[in-house]
C-alpha cells in the first residue's frame, strides 16, 4: 500500500520508491547497530534505549545489568496532531442491549440561520 500510494503520488518509479524504502530500513538499522538516533523531519524520531536493572550497590552494577536494547519512536507535532483528532466510535451490540451505553448527546444545529456555520 505505501509503495503503491508513494508512485501514484510521485514521479518516482516503483523501483525507485522500492530503493528508498530500502535504503531506510537500511539506515534505520545501522543506526540502532551503532545506538544512534535519526531524524526524519516532520514525521518521526527515533532513538537507542538501554534500561538497566537497579541494583542495590554500586559495585553490582555490570554489563548484566542492561537489559536489551530497544527503539523508541517519537512522533511529531503533523502526526501527534492528526492523533488527537482521530475519532473513534464502539459498536457494541451486547451492551446496547443491556442499556449501558449512554445516550448521545444532542448537538447544536451546524447551521444556524442568524449566526452562520458554528464551529466545533
Amino acid at each position: 500500500m505505501v509503495l503503491e500510494r508513494i508512485v501514484r503520488e510521485t514521479s518516482l518509479t516503483e523501483g525507485d520508491a522500492r530503493n528508498v524504502i530500502i535504503t531506510l530500513r537500511n539506515i534505520i538499522s545501522d543506526c540502532a547497530r551503532m545506538g544512534t538516533g535519526l531524524d526524519l523531519g516532520d514525521i518521526f524520531s527515533l532513538r537507542v534505549n538501554v534500561p538497566s536493572k537497579m541494583e542495590e550497590n554500586e559495585r553490582d552494577v555490570c554489563a548484566k545489568s542492561l537489559k536489551a536494547p530497544r527503539l523508541t519512536l517519537t512522533w511529531k507535532s503533523p502526526v501527534r496532531k492528526a492523533l488527537k483528532e482521530l475519532q473513534v466510535d464502539v459498536d457494541n451490540p451486547a451492551r446496547k442491549k443491556q442499556g449501558l451505553t449512554p445516550a448521545p448527546e444532542p448537538k447544536e444545529k451546524e447551521n444556524k440561520e442568524e449566526n452562520g456555520p458554528v464551529a466545533g
